[in-house]
């Protein structure tokens, strides 16, 4: 490997013709100096000075065309001319492509310091203001993972300094446990193992919550969550078998919430918007904004609902504004919709994949989509601090997430099918079908809810079709027929003697 020469200014400048300048790099009492350029709306770091600064090393293979951060354990790796970068195996989406000049990488500060983070084993805040980028080592809250087997299975303790809430969910064969506003640092859990069962350990830092994932060396039976004080604890049972374990029989979980049927008639229909905001979403090779794109076929959709005069439709989002993924189907739940549509458009780093998708909620059944709902979840990195979501949920919010994510799953899915199949009908692009992954904005919608990945931004010729104004409306009357057929449906199987069938 060859380390990576530092570029001057002077080459820098004159091949990007933008604004040089220097970014200071605090953590406690250390400063220390980053080169920065500015290129249109964005400021971007030199490599170099970034890894010098948190303590890392790089490396350039010029065959390749990769560059390779390294801090601690962690690994980033970078590719010329790719918003997608890949650390420690997981690939995200810068959204800006890094700028590479003379053998040296030049990172987009905003949107790589969520992915600096997750190594860093503190916060990484940055200021385009003040040009400052600004570590903080918070004390880990999260502090430490204890396994005991019992008789029929094992037992899954992690120990926190307070009483925190928790999520966990199966997507095979990783167990993976969400810990609403945990701080922890990664290194210390990664690369863990607890045999027989738990196979590794990896941890990840988020804005609002850390994670601990748990591989499975075996198939697992039934699962179930629990909080305890004394000390402060997540419990998590693994059964074995379909018998709960002699030794822990933890209380029985809150009841589930009673399914809310269908409505005979379909009539208040929620558009959401993807992204917006300060969150752009994957951005195609003509700098299309993800953002854009789905709030103009938002608007299209919801006239086309409105023409037909059977609909009321709320936005989400009206305008380019950041909403807080868990607050849009808040929005729908508290106005009591019948549908939640999501509009997004799909990026892949591969840029000839083609085609329209449309997704329920449940657990990802392969890699492209567990890498899709992953790139969508991102947004939560948009979310400002002092916005708890999660503070006001009682515990019921916190039960396993197989029984609460979703309680129209089935109706999500009939409804997928019919939106898929108008839009694989008129668009003229690949059908990919119909899908599912964990989507963290289609969690707790009491209604049907779907998300469609309208078109590849990634790809340069869906990319032009998405920048069309009559392309989005043939998105938006494929979106709107789909609705039609399940409002149809619906209403065709609903008991006519009553108001609500039971």
């Amino acid at each position: 490997m060859k380390k990576v020469a530092i570029l001057t200014f002077v080459s820098l400048f004159a091949g990007w013709g933008v604004l040089a300048g220097e970014v200071e790099f605090q953590r406690g009492d250390q400063r220390a100096k980053i080169q920065s350029v500015r290129q249109g709306e964005m400021d971007y770091l030199l490599l170099n000075d970034l890894a010098a600064a948190l303590g890392g090393q790089t490396s350039f293979d010029p065959q390749s065309q990769k560059a390779t951060f390294t801090l601690g354990s962690h690994t980033l790796e970078i590719t010329v001319f790719s918003p997608f970068v890949v650390l420690d195996k997981v690939t995200y989406n810068l959204s800006f492509s890094p700028v590479f000049d003379q053998g040296t990488f030049w990172l987009p500060a905003v949107t790589t310091t969520p992915v600096l983070e997750k190594m860093c084993g503190g916060r990484l805040f940055y200021s385009e203001n003040d040009k400052v980028l600004r570590l903080e080592e918070a004390a880990s809250n999260i502090l430490d993972i204890q396994i005991s087997r019992k008789q029929n299975g094992t037992l899954v303790e992690i120990v926190t300094a307070e009483r925190m809430q928790a999520e966990t969910y199966l997507s095979s064969p990783w167990l993976n446990v969400t810990v609403f506003g945990g701080r922890l640092v990664p290194s210390d859990f990664d690369g863990r193992k607890f045999p027989p069962l738990i196979a590794e350990v990896r941890a990840y830092q988020f804005d609002n919550s850390a994670q601990l994932a748990f591989r499975l060396a075996r198939p697992i039976g039934n699962f179930r969550q629990t909080l305890t004080t004394d000390p402060f604890r997540v419990q998590v049972a693994l059964e074995d078998t379909a018998q709960a374990a002699d030794a822990f029989v933890p209380p029985p979980p809150p009841p589930k919430p009673k399914k809310q049927a269908l409505a005979p008639v379909i009539r208040k229909i929620v558009v959401d918007a993807g992204h917006g905001g300060e969150d752009f979403g994957a951005i195609g090779k003509k700098k299309t904004k993800e953002k854009d794109v789905c709030l103009a076929i938002a608007h299209k959709l919801k006239n086309i609902l409105l023409d037909d005069g059977r609909f009321e439709v709320i936005m989400t989002r009206a305008d380019d504004i950041f909403i807080p993924l868990a607050d849009r189907t808040k929005i729908a739940n508290d106005a009591g919709a019948d549908l939640f549509i999501s509009i997004h458009a799909n990026a892949n780093r591969k840029r000839h994949i083609a085609g329209v998708t449309t997704y329920f909620l449940d657990v990802a059944r392969n890699d492209e989509a567990r890498a899709l709902a992953v790139a969508e979840n991102a947004s939560i990195r948009f979310e400002q601090e002092e916005e708890e979501n999660f503070e006001a949920m009682d515990d019921l919010s916190f039960i396993l997430l197989d029984m609460v994510q979703n309680e129209h799953q089935k109706e999500s899915e009939e409804l997928s099918k019919l939106i898929q199949r108008e839009l694989a009908d008129s668009l003229g692009i690949p059908d990919k079908g119909v899908d599912q992954a964990g989507f963290f904005v289609l969690n707790r919608a009491y209604m049907p809810a779907v998300l469609v990945e309208t078109a590849f931004i990634s790809n340069p010729n869906e990319e032009k079709l998405l920048r069309k104004s009559e392309f989005r409306e043939k998105i938006a009357r494929g979106i709107y027929r789909g609705i039609l057929a399940f409002k149809n449906r619906v209403e065709r199987q609903a008991p006519k003697s009553t108001g609500i069938a039971n």
